[in-house]
This record gives C-alpha cells, structure tokens and sequence, in this order.
C-alpha cells in the first residue's frame, strides 16, 4: 500500500473526479444528487436520486447493484456516441437484474414498451419495486433459454449479477425457462426494436438453438458475453450471425448488433 492510499488520499482524490464527472453529466443539481445518494446508506440500502428518476432508485449493500447501477447511468453504457439508434418502441431487456437498464431505456424511450426479464427472486423483486412507477416497463420472472422449460439457479451461492441456469432440476428451486420468441408471443409482438442480453452464459443456449428465427425480428442486439462462464459463447454467438447481415460496434462490455 503506498503513503497516499494510508493517509486515504488516493479516495478522496477518487471521490472528487466522481463527484465532479456526475456534475459534467447530469449538472450541478442531478448531479450531487447522484453522488450523495450513491455514497449514503440507509436501512443497509442505497437509494439514487435524480430528477429524471420518478423514486428514488433502491441499490443493495452489495458488491453488484451500484456497480451496475454506475455502469448505466455513470459509464453510460448503452449509449453509442456518433450512432443512431432505432426508434424503438419494443424492447426486451433480457437479464434486468434490478432494472437499471429498463429505467434508463424508459427514460431514453418514453413511448416504448419494455419486457423486462428476470430468473432470480430476490433481484426480480427489487426490480419490480424498480421499475413499478414505470408504467411502460412489465416483468416476467424467467430465464431466457433455447426452449421453453423448467430450469434451476445453477450457482445459488453466486453474487447478485452473476447467477447462472441449468436445465438439472435435482434437488433446486425451479423457475421458467422461456423462448424469445415465446416472450414475442406472450406480447403479441411481431417484431422487436432492441433486445439487451446479459444472461451470464446463457447467450450459449440461446445462440445454439436451431431455430434462430426470431433474430430475423430485431433491429439492434445488444449482448454482453461470458466466455468466462462458458467456454465459446463468443464463437456460438458469431456463428449464429454469421447467417444474417449487420454492423457490429464493441463499447465497454457490450457488443452492439445492428442488422440490416
């Protein structure tokens, strides 16, 4: 540990290009409202605040939630400078966690209608909490899989984020493994402007199913892939698209797909 971390300089030198970044992106009020309400705990929670948020957003005492919730609304993760996006009005955020990036596509996308999908309890009821002021925003409690089936948390004692899927129900929770294009269905969509996935892995099932013809539907995909979970999600993921014509632009830790 070097002399500036022991005297605690090196935080507070942290804290101050924090707190003055927040400013740069939400001004002066939003913006020490965002870096006071993420820095303060109540009840063993953290409650973001913003003008543009319609409650205060309810973040857990964990490694995970503020992490992701910075990588959303900090990192600005899912905006791509220079590049236009659809005007969507459908969109599928498959893996919503607690719903960070539902409300920031709510915000961006006021007129769209948002399936927000979650397999895990206790995230799936924070982000119906999340997301409840929100009326443009439903939820499904599910993982998205290549069939409809019943699955199991196949890493119980996993962080937050980072809770996986199987299809071996021995001795486990079960909870609905769903299709895409049965969620299209349960909408009554025929087509979808934007679906974010962040599925921990799971992108490998999905990708590897014989029927990819809901691909044929989306306008832009947004996936985060997980190589570190299961070997070749990446390779699984490309093949499936090398049957289709797109743009593909990497930022952060998302590739962004848009078809043709």
């Amino acid at each position: 540990m070097g002399k500036y971390e022991k005297i605690g300089l090196r935080n507070f030198g942290l804290r101050v290009v924090e707190f003055i970044n927040w400013i740069r992106l939400y001004e002066i009020k939003d913006g020490m409202k965002l870096f006071r309400s993420t820095q303060s705990k109540k009840n063993s929670m953290f409650y973001a605040e913003a003008s543009f948020l319609k409650k205060p957003f309810a973040l857990r005492d964990n490694i995970s939630d503020r992490a992701i919730f910075y990588q959303v609304f900090y990192e600005k993760q899912y905006d791509l400078y220079g590049v236009d996006f659809p005007k969507a009005v459908t969109i599928i955020d498959g893996g919503a966690n607690i719903g960070c990036a539902s409300v920031y596509f709510s915000i961006n996308f006021p007129k769209a209608q948002i399936l927000s999908i979650e397999p895990e309890k206790n995230n799936f009821s924070l982000l119906k909490k999340n997301t409840e002021p929100y009326k443009n925003i439903s939820c499904v409690q599910a993982g998205i899989w290549n069939k409809n089936e019943q699955l199991s948390i196949a890493n119980p004692d996993g962080g937050a984020a980072e809770y996986m899927f199987e299809n071996n129900l021995q001795n486990a929770e079960m909870i609905n493994g769903m299709t895409i294009q049965t969620l299209l269905d349960l909408q009554n969509w025929n087509d979808v402007d934007i679906i974010k996935l962040d599925i921990e892995g799971a992108e490998k099932e999905v990708f590897s199913a014989n029927d990819l013809s809901w691909l044929k539907k989306v306008k832009l995909l947004i996936i985060e892939l997980h190589d570190r979970y299961k070997k070749d999600c990446t390779k699984t993921v490309f093949e499936a698209l090398n049957k289709f014509d797109y743009d593909a632009y990497f930022h952060h830790e998302n590739i962004f797909i848009f078809f043709k």
